[in-house]
């Protein structure tokens, strides 16, 4: 059944996407280096990224998409970006 309040329903779609997302990291993580703190969903390959915004997409689709992607704490993220950004200049 719909909401009436758009309100409750934003509310809604942000705990949903906050579970899925939540519920993606703690079976896929942590992070090689063994942290839990601050993960990220990454890319692996950025060329074949197809969206980021993958967490209200139907289970077989984000599914496919994360497939392509790895946990990383929020350091080790931000130097594989680094140092991807530096190989492609």
């Amino acid at each position: 059944m719909p909401y009436k309040d758009p309100e409750k329903q934003r509310a809604y779609q942000r705990e949903s996407v906050a579970r899925a997302r939540s519920e993606w990291i703690s079976v896929n993580g942590p992070c090689p280096c063994g942290s839990w703190e601050n993960l990220q969903v990454d890319h692996i390959d950025p060329t074949l990224k197809i969206s980021h915004n993958v967490w209200s997409w139907a289970p077989l689709r984000r599914a496919e998409e994360l497939a392509k992607c790895q946990v990383l704490c929020k350091k080790h993220q931000k130097e594989k970006t680094l140092s991807q950004m530096k190989r492609t200049t």
